[in-house]
């Protein structure tokens, strides 16, 4: 490759991680109005959105959501079920290494499945990827 066939393919590179790096940032705010209270409340109050409960713990308080009723149910408290039900769920954890994590377990259980590999083994085996990957 030429000097400047190299020169273009790193401005090319250069050009991508600044698209890449505005895109981050889109979805950083797009996740942060999802997110956002007032916007959950006005998913779960609106007919043209759908009904859909926060995930915000806050505006699952909030009256409007906390108080529907639905004429469906029998006018039953579904805001109050809803954000009961939500209160007691467990949130799992999700780490910097989670997708790491469960790439070695799942390689090591299908390969119990598909290779025989003894069960201890292949927990041992799952065990020290994610060593490697966690240090």
């Amino acid at each position: 490759m030429n000097l400047r066939a190299q020169i273009e393919a790193l401005e090319s590179l250069a050009k991508l991680d600044a698209s890449l790096t505005k895109l981050e940032a889109e979805l950083q705010r797009e996740g942060e109005v999802l997110s956002d209270k007032k916007q959950q409340v006005a998913m779960w109050t609106s007919k043209k959105q759908g009904g859909h409960f926060p995930s915000n713990s806050q505006a699952a308080a909030a009256p409007s959501v906390n108080g529907a009723t639905s004429a469906y149910f029998s006018n039953a408290p579904v805001g109050q079920i809803f954000g009961d039900i939500a209160k007691q769920m467990k949130i799992p954890p999700i780490g910097l290494y989670d997708t790491q994590i469960q790439q070695a377990l799942t390689t090591q259980l299908t390969n119990v499945e598909t290779k025989g590999t003894p069960p201890d083994k292949a927990f041992a085996d799952a065990m020290a990827a994610i060593d490697q990957v966690t240090g």
